[in-house]
């Protein structure tokens, strides 16, 4: 999941004015609708699912003064260089937050490894990008890593990042403890329900010739698909 704290109509133009330039050189345009309900109409907005190009777009006005985004990749929202380019180009705080549980079932060579990460990014350049916080504890591939940069904040429960086990240094509800002290409420259905709406950003024309499109049940056969 991606948040930006600025209005989503401010968001979802600056998307759509960064993307358009990009976009129109290879002859796709962009449509913007803005659209009114609730998480799961926005979530029905982003389908078809694809793979290898993402199409479709959505920014959500949360009940508070953060937007947030969601995209229609297959294995899942990538939120990080919109992100990323958004805050940097426009001055906005930004955060990604990834909550994948364990569902890799080694038989059937299928599911995905547990990740939990929680990446704060700036108006001004960093070492890396414009990255100030990340903490991470992922199983990459059967082996746990545990990555910790960038200036603590104070609510921090720093004495989990001693335990002897890398999964238990950052868990799940670590992760919801700490984007609700940024005024985030990641996994309340309710956040969503602002009457504001949602901004929805369809790209139509060309796309990648490995391109691939996938409903909701077909994504639920995939290796590492969102079900």
């Amino acid at each position: 999941m991606g948040f930006i704290q600025a209005p989503a109509s401010e968001v979802a133009g600056a998307y759509l004015a960064w993307q358009t330039a990009i976009q129109n050189k290879r002859g796709v345009d962009i449509r913007e609708e803005h659209r009114h309900g609730g998480l799961q109409s926005a979530f029905d907005g982003l389908l078809p699912l694809t793979s290898v190009e993402r199409r479709r777009s959505v920014f959500i006005q949360t009940m508070s003064d953060w937007t947030a985004y969601f995209d229609n990749g297959v294995m899942g929202s990538d939120p990080m260089p919109v992100v990323a380019h958004l805050c940097l180009q426009q001055g906005w705080k930004g955060v990604c937050a990834t909550s994948v549980p364990n569902s890799f079932d080694a038989k059937a060579g299928r599911g995905s490894y547990r990740s939990t990460q929680w990446e704060i990014y700036g108006p001004s350049r960093t070492e890396w990008l414009n990255v100030e916080r990340t903490l991470a504890a992922s199983n990459d591939g059967g082996r746990w890593v545990f990555v910790d940069q960038g200036a603590k904040l104070p609510f921090e429960q720093v004495e989990f990042y001693q335990k002897k086990r890398i999964q238990d240094r950052f868990t799940p509800e670590l992760l919801e403890s700490y984007l609700k002290e940024m005024g985030i409420r990641a996994f309340d259905e309710d956040f969503y329900e602002s009457s504001e709406g949602h901004w929805l950003l369809n790209k139509s024309g060309p796309h990648a010739p490995q391109m691939q499109s996938y409903t909701l049940e077909e994504s639920y056969a995939l290796p590492g698909g969102i079900g």
